[in-house]
């Protein structure tokens, strides 16, 4: 763990998750993804993170808090994200799921869609990160201590929250390339 300035901290874990996602290109369960791509003339960049738990180092365990608000920084080539890319077209033959007929898409992808404001999918490329359970991750965040509640509790949970601030806790695979 190293400190950020303020109340931030940075700690790396492996991911257990307490809800799952379903990443809309490839089909996966994953705790958080961002798709980013253009179909027809809309472009968009769109990132969901669910919260989830972190085994750290040394079997202490820690919580990203609910209420706070979580922002994925992914880029391609980090650390343990699936990557996945796929191509609309009118008149493709389907191919592993890398290929989509537009005009007959899965459900998940017709939602996602439709949800960043492509009404009639046309043709386009998808682009997916995934964070899946069991990955590790890197968090940074206010950590809080766990309240003493006795002998009983080996293990204390620690609690990730946004910064008194209102920094945003941030979910990243590693750390961040040079430059973003």
């Amino acid at each position: 763990m190293s400190s950020e300035p303020s109340d931030r901290t940075r700690v790396h874990g492996r991911i257990h998750p307490r809800q799952t996602l379903v990443a809309p290109v490839s089909g996966r369960r994953c705790v958080a993804h961002r798709v980013w791509g253009r179909v027809g003339k809309k472009s968009f960049d769109e990132s969901v993170v669910m919260p989830f738990d972190l085994t750290l180092v040394g079997g202490r365990r820690a919580r990203i808090d609910e209420r706070s608000e979580l922002v994925a920084s992914f880029h391609e080539g980090d650390g343990e994200l699936r990557y996945r890319s796929a191509f609309l077209h009118p008149w493709a033959m389907p191919l592993f799921g890398r290929v989509f007929r537009s005009s007959r898409l899965p459900t998940r992808l017709e939602d996602f869609l439709r949800g960043v404001g492509v009404e009639e999918p046309a043709a386009g490329v998808l682009h997916e990160l995934a964070l899946e359970p069991g990955t590790g991750a890197l968090v940074e965040a206010r950590m809080e201590e766990p309240r003493a509640r006795g002998y009983r509790d080996a293990r204390p949970v620690f609690t990730l929250s946004e910064s008194e601030d209102g920094t945003p806790v941030v979910i990243r695979s590693r750390d961040a390339p040079p430059g973003t």
